[in-house]
C-alpha cells in the first residue's frame, strides 16, 4: 500500500452576535467584542427579531456558536430552535 496524505484546514471559531436591532448599545458592544477575537471580522451581527434574516446570515457565514449580546431570551430562543448546532455558547438575562 502506498503513502497516504492528509490535508487539514483550520479556521477560527465563528461567533454570531445576537442583538436587538433597535438598541445601539447592543450593536456597539458586538462590534467591540469582535475586535477582541482573532478572526472577529468574520463574526456576523444578527438582528434576532428577524429570524429569516438571521438564519440566512448564519448559513452564509457558517456560524459555529451564538452569543446573545442583547440579553433578551425570546428572540434568541427562536433562532436556537432553528439552529441547535450553533447554540452552544449563549448568554441570557
Amino acid at each position: 500500500m502506498g503513502p497516504v496524505s492528509l490535508s487539514v484546514r483550520y479556521r477560527p471559531l465563528r461567533i454570531g452576535w445576537c442583538i436587538d436591532a433597535e438598541n445601539r448599545d447592543d450593536f456597539l458592544r458586538a462590534v467591540s467584542l469582535s475586535h477582541v477575537f482573532w478572526g472577529g471580522r468574520y463574526f456576523p451581527i444578527l438582528p434576532c427579531a428577524d429570524e429569516e434574516l438571521s438564519g440566512a446570515i448564519i448559513r452564509a457565514f457558517h456560524v459555529d456558536a451564538l452569543y446573545n449580546v442583547s440579553g433578551t431570551p425570546v428572540p434568541h430562543a427562536s433562532i436556537c430552535r432553528s439552529f441547535r448546532s450553533a447554540c452552544r455558547t449563549t448568554r441570557t438575562g
